[in-house]
């Protein structure tokens, strides 16, 4: 089955619609096109997320130039803090540990580290990648 044989839309450009429209293109040579309700994506607007080594991982494998791009767009973090909405600590997490509950070779651990990104710098990453990879966006839809 070719790109050619089947059309599908992907109702969403958020990171997965665009990782989802990445993919079927990459792997099984769909062009999907994107719809997004906004009109247009926005600098600074959205709060900051976390990508752990599990999703790392699918972006690595599904193009190395995105994978960096996201690791020079992000900033890679050891520890995860919980706090009250007073400041006062709830919890700490040693993010290298999730390393040992992967089969992750050792070599693979920095590549992997967990990752903090703004959510509009993510977007505009994955954005760029639709966008250089010919897939079209219609905004406003």
């Amino acid at each position: 089955m070719g790109g050619d044989d089947v059309r599908v839309a992907i109702v969403g450009a958020g990171p997965v619609g665009l990782v989802l429209a990445l993919a079927l293109k990459e792997y099984v040579g769909i062009k999907a096109e994107l719809y997004e309700k906004v009109a247009c994506f926005h600098d600074d607007v959205g709060a900051g997320m976390g990508m752990y080594p599990n999703g790392l991982r699918v972006i690595r494998d599904l193009d190395l130039q995105v994978f960096g791009n996201l690791q020079k767009n992000g900033r890679p973090y050891g520890l995860r803090r919980w706090e009250r909405h007073d400041g006062t600590e709830v919890a700490v997490a040693d993010e290298t540990a999730l390393f040992a509950k992967t089969e992750t070779p050792q070599d693979e651990q920095t590549d992997l580290q967990s990752l903090g990104i703004r959510r509009w710098r993510l977007q505009k990453v994955l954005y760029d990648a639709v966008l250089d990879a010919g897939i079209n966006v219609h905004f406003g839809k």
